[in-house]
């Protein structure tokens, strides 16, 4: 997600633990090597007594240089996600080079009691 500032960019991921006693990391950089890494936050997710319980982590990969692909991972220092990747957007020297422009944006926890 994008964040308070251009050359941010915000993941957030959750996991089952409960109690959020695992780290929240983010790994990332313009090759797979993925050679920066910041922490992030986790705050406890409770959907009632009936659902699931979930932990959210948020992390920020931070100084990005616009019109760019990165890619990351997450995790906790020893379980980690596979490789995603992105493209920073645009400043005002690369925009022309992008429009138009187009977004869809979705968000779904995907998550109930019968289907956690």
């Amino acid at each position: 997600a994008f964040s308070r500032t251009p050359d941010t960019m915000s993941v957030q991921w959750a996991t089952m633990d409960k109690f959020c006693t695992s780290n929240t990391i983010v790994k990332y950089g313009k090759d797979k090597n993925l050679l920066s890494s910041n922490t992030g936050s986790c705050f406890k997710f409770d959907m009632g007594t009936k659902t699931i319980q979930q932990s959210h982590h948020v992390a920020n990969m931070i100084n990005l240089d616009a019109s760019s692909k990165y890619y990351y991972r997450v995790g906790d220092g020893i379980n980690w996600s596979i490789i995603y990747s992105f493209i920073t957007a645009p400043d005002a020297l690369t925009l022309s080079n992008v429009l138009p422009q187009k977004f869809i944006i979705v968000g779904d926890m995907g998550s109930s009691a019968s289907h956690p």
